[in-house]
């Protein structure tokens, strides 16, 4: 299900307040679930970590293993809700026509094989080299600098 993009603010590119949408969603999205009698509570972050988890006094003891199944059945509810908020921002950015061209290039640019060709990549005949050796801040080099201490008979 996709939702209508909300016009940008005068003066932001489209895509950019596009981008800005999808931050805040990936960012914010929460997904929660309550067992029927609310005594167990669960919500998750859009990235599928467990933000609250509350567990009435009375089911904390006893019955762990009735206990674990329905918490991981809320941890998965949340989860998915969580999801599906991201999965709906993640869609109408997709649908932008930009995006997708800029999609269909990447994919196109990692299925294309690599190069084969065997010349080596070497620098051009007629590049110089030189040397660099540290200098000081005063740009000039240790033995310059202290050539009076150095050269001072003993």
């Amino acid at each position: 299900m996709s939702h209508p993009s909300p016009p940008a603010p005068s003066g932001i590119d489209p895509l950019t307040g596009a981008l800005d949408r999808l931050n805040q969603v990936l960012t914010t999205a929460r997904g929660s679930a309550e067992s029927a009698t609310g005594s167990l509570v669960v919500e998750t972050s859009g990235n599928g970590t467990i933000e609250i988890a509350h567990i009435d006094d009375q089911l904390a003891s006893g019955h762990d293993r009735e206990l674990a199944a329905a918490l991981n059945g809320l941890i998965r509810a949340s989860r998915e809700q969580a999801l599906s908020s991201t999965r709906n921002a993640l869609d109408d950015f997709r649908s932008d026509p930009r995006i997708a061209e800029a999609a269909s290039a990447i994919e196109d640019a990692i299925a294309k094989p690599p190069s084969t060709d065997p010349t080596p990549r070497l620098r051009p005949a007629n590049t110089e080299y030189r040397i660099l050796r540290p200098r000081s801040r005063s740009g000039l080099p240790y033995w310059q600098r202290h050539r009076r201490t150095l050269l001072r008979p003993a």
